[in-house]
């Protein structure tokens, strides 16, 4: 029998992230993940969560190809992430995906109910990206509006 429960790996994982091991932190979130729901013990336990904080870490290893991975997921169990949407289009930016990063960011401000500075900045980069420099600087005066209204 494992000794370990869901809240016990959930626990480890955030310590080997605060102590800058992310291998062993995704390590036990995909444990915590492959716990069949009715078992590991009780905890107030989130898939989306745990599937975006292991998507976090891939995303700080460069390792777009899981986060991807796991975005896609959190999106399929709740489509209207926000979060998700705009992480991924983070991770499709780093890849030089610029119309799969544009497709997740404008699906980001869609879904946001106050749009933030960050999500119009993003989509700024890839406007200037895509040799759109007038869409760019729209949204670079919208993300300014919306620092301000913050």
């Amino acid at each position: 029998k494992n000794p370990f429960s869901r809240s016990d790996y959930l626990y480890r994982s955030r310590l080997y992230r605060d102590t800058a091991q992310p291998a062993k932190a995704i390590a036990d979130l995909t444990k915590v993940i492959e716990i069949p729901a009715n078992k590991g013990g009780h905890v107030d336990w989130n898939l989306d969560q745990t599937l975006f904080d292991r998507a976090n870490l891939y995303f700080a290893i460069h390792d777009y190809a899981h986060a991807i991975a796991d975005y896609s997921k959190i999106i399929e169990l709740d489509d209207d992430s926000e979060d998700a949407y705009q992480k991924r289009g983070d991770c499709q930016f780093a890849l030089g995906q610029y119309k799969k990063a544009l497709d997740d960011y404008n699906l980001a401000l869609k879904h946001e109910v106050d749009p933030t500075a960050e999500s119009y900045s993003a989509r700024a980069n890839v406007y200037e990206k895509l040799g759109k420099p007038e869409l760019a600087a729209k949204d670079r005066k919208a993300a300014i509006e919306a620092q301000q209204k913050r």
